[in-house]
């Protein structure tokens, strides 16, 4: 007689969906952020429409990639996460295409 072993059952493992955060840049009276706020270990998708805009964080990014500067195009969006200990506000220079850029820098807000 042939033994049989018995069957393990595989449990699938439930990917967790992934809130991602869309900061959209557009003129709009101005080139402006659509949001000031991100919390710690977000998934971050900064976009241009409507227009080509260029970020430049001016001290530190909150960033895993480290990346401090990104030229957006209009229709391609660019993927970052915050990193868990981002803690603060992160001040940047914005500019679009095509309109003026805004009084002052915007800043992203890490509570």
């Amino acid at each position: 007689m042939a033994k049989k072993k018995a069957a393990k059952k595989k449990t699938a493992k439930k990917k967790s969906a992934k809130h991602v955060t869309t900061f959209t840049f557009k003129c709009s009276g101005g080139c402006k952020p659509s949001r000031k706020h991100v919390l710690p270990g977000a998934h971050v998708s900064l976009e241009a429409k409507g227009t080509n805009a260029t970020i430049q964080f001016l001290t530190r990014t909150p960033f895993k990639s480290g990346h401090k500067h990104f030229d957006l195009k209009d229709g391609h969006p660019v993927s970052e996460v915050v990193k868990l200990t981002a803690l603060g506000v992160y001040e940047y220079r914005l500019s679009c295409d095509g309109c003026r850029s805004p009084f002052g820098n915007p800043k992203m807000i890490v509570p």
